[in-house]
This record gives C-alpha cells, sequence and structure tokens, in this order.
C-alpha cells in the first residue's frame, strides 16, 4: 500500500484504494469457492458411500 503525496487531488488515492479493495474481495472470493467447492465434494463423497 503506497502513500500518495499531498497534492490536493484525490483520484489517485481513490483509485489506488479501489484497486487494493478490489484484488482483496477477489482473493477473499476465490478462497471462499474454494472451500465451498471442497465442503460440496466431501459431502457428495459422503452421501455415495
Amino acid at each position: 500500500m503506497k502513500v500518495t503525496s499531498s497534492s490536493g487531488d484525490g483520484t489517485d488515492c481513490l483509485a489506488d484504494v479501489f484497486v487494493e479493495v478490489l484484488s482483496t474481495a477477489f482473493s477473499l472470493l476465490t478462497s471462499l469457492v474454494f472451500i465451498v467447492l471442497s465442503e460440496a465434494v466431501a459431502f457428495f463423497l459422503r452421501l455415495r458411500n
């Protein structure tokens, strides 16, 4: 996370924050999908046995 200079123009800072939030949300979503998939597979395997 980089600290922006106080030039008065806040668009760079906003864009940086947006990109950071987006990437964090994306990684969280990806890990959540993996967890749900593995749980579903385990549940399916339990059903079959």
